[in-house]
């Protein structure tokens, strides 16, 4: 026998009371961003869909606040940190992290519990490449207070990778050894290479170039017969793609890092070494605490900006 209107009705107004409850149930995480991790990472569904993945896949919603300029100082971090929940876990983006340290902790002990997603001391310490991906440990400072975590990000085994892609190839390869975790990832493009090492024109600066050093070797090693060009300089790649914008219309492929999703130099850029936010959000989510070592990615640009290598 159908139910009468009126129960149909008082069944409807439970299940959506039901649903209510349920969502206001769900915790919460907050993503403070700079306007530039915005524009890069926050205006394009596609990767918004992937840090609200990564969140829910740790039980929480992610709510996301985006600072109007480029903060000078701590203040502006402090102030945005003020205005979330005590309890609920937060993100900080690259640049704003780089304005907090990783022993600050919470200032009055009633604060948040927050995750660096990157900053200054994003590329050191000696044992990262044989760290697994995901464990916590204190950090440099030997700091084990779990109110403030950064995610250390692994680029080793892309590096490894990128070596195996690219092998065979004629190759001019721009690296920095200034840092244990540079060094290592240059030994992992080497050794991924084989071979092909023998055939690749290495150019390593012992210390962050500046323009007129990057400038000088483009000039002395400039061939015809280069078939990929590898940089991973840091800031100064933009010099090397300078240089490949002006070698005519069909320049060089190039396998470079840390272009993220936008499609800035696709003309000619192959493969990127990119970060993986989403995957340091989830880790942090999910309980990790202390340093988070999360692997980094090698994205096939040639195939689309988020076919990711295992």
């Amino acid at each position: 026998m159908p139910d009468p209107p009126a129960l149909r009705t008082v069944r409807l107004v439970a299940l959506a009371a039901a649903v209510t409850i349920l969502s206001a149930c769900t915790p919460s995480t907050t993503l403070i961003s700079d306007p530039v991790f915005a524009e890069l990472y926050l205006s394009e569904q596609e990767e918004v869909r992937r840090f609200e993945t990564a969140a829910g896949e740790a039980g929480f919603e992610l709510r996301t606040v985006a600072l109007g300029a480029v903060p000078s100082g701590r203040e502006a971090v402090d102030a945005a940190l003020a205005r979330v929940d005590p309890g609920q876990p937060t993100v900080l983006s690259p640049l704003l992290s780089g304005l907090v340290s990783s022993s600050d902790g919470s200032r009055d002990g009633g604060g948040p519990q927050v995750l660096l997603l990157g900053g200054p001391d994003d590329l050191t310490g000696a044992d990262i490449a044989v760290s697994p991906a995901g464990e916590a440990s204190a950090d440099a400072d030997g700091n084990t207070d779990d109110t403030v975590s950064r995610a250390v990000y692994n680029r080793v085994p892309a590096f490894a990778e990128l070596g195996r892609r690219v092998g065979g190839n004629s190759i001019v390869a721009y690296f920095r050894s200034d840092t244990p975790a540079r060094r290592a990832e240059l030994d992992a493009f080497r050794d991924g290479l084989g071979n092909g090492a023998e055939s690749t024109r290495f150019v390593v600066f012992e210390s962050p170039p500046d323009d007129s050093a990057v400038r000088e070797e483009l000039f002395r090693v400039r061939s015809p017969d280069v078939e990929l060009v590898a940089a991973f300089l840091g800031s100064q790649n933009r010099l090397v793609f300078e240089e490949i914008r002006g070698m005519g219309t069909t320049p060089p492929p190039v396998a470079t890092e840390d272009l993220g999703p936008a499609a800035a130099y696709d003309s000619f850029v192959s493969y990127s070494i990119e970060r993986d936010y989403a995957a340091a959000v989830e880790s942090f989510l999910s309980g990790r605490r202390g340093t988070i070592i999360v692997d980094a990615q090698l994205v096939d640009r040639d195939v689309g900006r988020n076919d990711r290598v295992p």
